[in-house]
């Protein structure tokens, strides 16, 4: 019995590290800058806490601690960009507004799809940015659970138009002169959903893109009527009954905003549908209604940001795991993106679904090292 023991505890020190793999253009230039950061390179093994050797007590533990993973020292200062059809988006600002007499660089960061500003992987994200000097801010699209809707708008994974005008709206406010000139860079953090979102508007952008200088996304889908067949199997189910009771929550707290669009477009009572649909599908289906989606089918195919991989041309680094337990990794087209000079690639063997968990002392999540020494090696401000 020691014997096994024993055996155990030397395995779980040889599997403690995990290295991150990378694939990218063999000819590539673009992120050159980031390959010969000895920074960047220095944060690209993952040493994960011994007992949480596995996708699920990782996920167990990060969902139980949650709020141990927070800052007390963080302080949101609260702005908003309303868009020009209607709808708004959260820009929380990270203990300050950009100062116009300095050059230090704007971080966004936008979390994923069922997260907001609290959520516990947010706080590496603003601790490390405000470390390295970056003005961070989180973008919170309607329909979040701190967002409820003002107008019959939802987050569009398919296009980049939840990004494009707050981010223009940012950049023109706080990185242009009186000259007209620039005066910081604007970097992009994005996570799971809304990496979705920020590859769609980058694709769209293609060449004429000038405002964001690099990116990096997190455990985001690429094809994701293949992640789907993850999400069914995840953790028995739970998973995507979780992501369903968000979902209904949404529409059941937003009634009074989304009533009259389902009756008049749809002939659909919402209010009777919200309480007897429950599934993540059947929510999915009136987000696919609301935009002239044919099926589910449709839908899951057009929102994949496989669709945008190609045409991207600001360096974006994807970080992912192979034991995420949500999505997956079959989802993944290495072809696409080691044929797009642009992206960088990352993989490790262990880190579970936005966790990469480094202490369990001291709660704190890896990913967010990597991703924004990345984003480090392209700043002109140092």
């Amino acid at each position: 019995m020691s014997f096994l023991l024993a055996a155990f505890l030397v395995w779980l020190k040889v599997t403690q590290v995990h290295q991150l793999e990378f694939y990218h253009h063999q000819e590539t230039k673009h992120i050159k800058p980031a390959l010969e950061s000895d920074s960047f390179m220095k944060t690209s093994k993952y040493k994960q806490p011994l007992i949480l050797f596995n996708s699920f007590l990782q996920s167990v533990f990060h969902a139980l601690l949650e709020k141990h993973f927070q800052n007390p020292q963080v302080e949101f200062l609260h702005e908003s960009y309303q868009f020009k059809d209607g709808g708004a988006v959260a820009l929380d600002w990270i203990n300050s507004f950009p100062n116009e007499n300095d050059k230090k660089p704007i971080l966004i960061i936008s979390p994923g799809f069922t997260g907001d500003r609290t959520s516990a992987y947010m706080y590496g994200m603003y601790n490390k940015g405000l470390q390295d000097g970056y003005y961070p801010v989180c973008l919170s699209f309607e329909g979040s659970t701190i967002r409820p809707l003002t107008h019959p708008r939802l987050f569009k994974g398919w296009s980049g138009q939840d990004i494009q005008e707050p981010l223009e709206y940012l950049f023109k406010k706080y990185c242009i002169d009186q000259n007209n000139q620039r005066k910081r860079q604007v970097f992009f953090m994005a996570v799971s959903f809304s990496g979705t979102i920020l590859t769609h508007y980058l694709g769209a952008e293609g060449d004429k893109h000038k405002i964001i200088t690099a990116a990096a996304s997190v455990c985001t889908q690429q094809r994701q009527w293949i992640s789907n067949i993850t999400l069914d199997k995840s953790y028995f189910g739970q998973t995507k009954k979780f992501f369903g009771v968000f979902l209904r929550d949404i529409f059941a707290n937003n009634v009074g905003v989304l009533r009259d669009l389902f009756k008049k477009e749809h002939d659909l009572d919402l209010d009777a549908y919200v309480k007897d649909k429950k599934g993540v599908d059947d929510y999915i289906l009136l987000i696919a209604k609301m935009n002239n989606f044919h099926d589910l089918d449709d839908y899951y195919k057009r929102v994949s940001m496989i669709h945008s991989i190609p045409k991207v041309r600001v360096p974006i680094f994807y970080i992912y795991s192979k034991d995420d337990p949500v999505i997956g990794h079959d989802h993944i087209d290495f072809k696409a993106c080691q044929n797009n000079p642009y992206i960088l690639l990352g993989i490790t063997n262990k880190g579970a679904h936005v966790c990469h968990v480094e202490s369990i002392f001291k709660p704190s999540m890896w990913f967010a090292k990597p991703a924004i020494e990345f984003l480090n090696s392209y700043r002109v401000d140092f």
